[in-house]
């Protein structure tokens, strides 16, 4: 019993820990699922205004609401707008990309693009390069102070601490990118107003991200710095020689997706178990069955975090892979244990049932809307004081006492359970002798 519980209390913590990093993480999107933008005119007026200086505006639909395509001119920098405007329970996010193809040359190529300058590829990768760029936070410094994250250091001060580098990439390519200290600046520029960056491979683009904008992130000023930092981004890119057109693949990845898979599995077996209440094993030590049933679990869990450490460890992902696998994997884990436990006890049980007088001495409810009925009896099992059971809205009228000091006597119907939990089939009362 005791180990269960203390089973179930660390499944329980983890779980809640992980539940507050997620939302901590996604704290943007939690915050519009509840509440609707406020600022929603004013924000409005400024994309008004970016619409009046648009040379082209395409209205499109998908699933959630419409979204706006806007071209846009600085210089020689084309830029696209993609604006998806506020709606209920959907994030509003402006994402303004532009081509970087320039910065890759093919191998199979016959005519090298940077030849004539004078510029030679940096580097000859099997892939081609993605790089994202974001606002360093707390997660990302614990991740370094515990040798998890690995991220490049420019040897810029006000940069590295300001700015966090996550990519698969060859160094090379982000040292040759991040050298000149205008890069610099205007990467940090972007991150400091609250973008991310990508610097996609497949696709050829860079782009600026932003969710839930603030009417002055989007005012003409600072639309006018964004779009020269990504002018200053695009023209020193370095020319990077690749054989692949696809990115070189996130390790770890496959393990995460693999840990959330089954996290979503055992919470949903774990759901439907508590509300089928009409399943037909009644068990009488539930809490310490789940507990058994999710040690093993926890075993496993513990092998798989140290894989999953070894996988990701040195990655610039690496703290957020280990958290999310490792939560996910938790709850599958544990809860597909537990509910196997569950099922294998009573499916399984091949013991004849007994017969048994107890002593009712209370009745409780659990909820309000959806009620449960409940009655607690003078235990017979070694070590347990007092026994409780679940039952019907009939029988639990049944034992209606109206000399509340007094226990009701009863017969209650259980069978063994194939791993020692018994579970009950039957209970009814029995009237007093005369």
């Amino acid at each position: 019993m005791t180990l269960g519980l203390i089973v179930a209390a660390f499944a329980a913590v983890v779980t809640v820990v992980g539940v507050i990093f997620i939302v901590v993480r996604h704290r943007r999107k939690v915050r519009t699922m509840i509440q609707p933008q406020a600022n929603a005119e004013e924000l409005e007026k400024a994309v008004a205004a970016i619409r009046a200086r648009a040379t082209s505006i395409e209205k499109t639909k998908k699933r959630g609401g419409k979204s706006e395509l806007m071209q846009l001119q600085h210089g020689d920098l084309s830029v696209t707008l993609h604006y998806d405007p506020p709606a209920p329970k959907r994030n509003t996010v402006v994402r303004f990309g532009t081509s970087i193809e320039r910065m890759f040359v093919t191998s199979h190529e016959t005519e090298d693009p940077y030849r004539g300058s004078g510029q030679k590829p940096v580097a000859l990768l099997d892939h081609r390069p993605e790089i994202f760029f974001r606002k360093e936070g707390r997660l990302d410094g614990l991740g370094k102070g515990l040798a998890i994250n690995s991220e490049l250091q420019t040897g810029d001060a006000t940069f590295d601490d300001a700015v966090y580098v996550r990519s698969e990439t060859d160094r090379p390519v982000i040292e040759a990118l991040l050298a000149r200290r205008e890069m610099r600046t205007a990467i940090q520029g972007m991150t400091d107003a609250g973008f991310h960056i990508y610097l996609n491979g497949p696709q050829g683009n860079m782009t600026a991200a932003r969710v839930n904008p603030s009417p002055e992130d989007l005012a003409a000023e600072a639309l006018d710095t964004l779009l020269q930092n990504m002018a200053t981004v695009v023209a020193g890119l370095p020319p990077v020689e690749s054989t692949s057109p696809n990115p070189r693949p996130n390790r770890g990845r496959s393990l995460v997706a693999a840990a959330y898979a089954l996290g979503f599995f055992g919470l949903g077996a774990f759901v439907v178990k508590v509300m089928l209440d009409d399943w037909p094993w009644q068990v009488i030590r539930l809490g310490a069955l789940l507990g058994q049933g999710a040690l093993p679990g926890l075993g496993i869990w513990v092998v798989f975090l140290v894989a999953l450490l070894l996988r990701v460890r040195g990655r610039s992902h690496g703290m957020s892979y280990l958290l999310q696998g490792g939560v996910a994997m938790l709850i599958g884990l544990t809860g597909t244990g537990a509910v196997t436990a569950y099922v294998l006890n009573g499916a399984l049980d091949t013991s004849e049932e007994t017969v048994r007088n107890v002593r009712v001495v209370r009745r409780s409810i659990v909820g309000n809307e959806s009620k449960s009925y409940h009655l607690h009896m003078k235990s017979w099992i070694p070590g347990v004081d007092e026994v409780q059971v679940e039952v019907s809205w009939h029988v639990y009228r049944s034992f209606k006492n109206p000399h509340s000091k007094r226990w009701i006597p009863g017969e209650i119907t259980t069978r063994a359970g194939y791993l020692g939990y018994s579970w009950m089939t039957g209970m009814h009362r029995v009237e007093r002798g005369p």
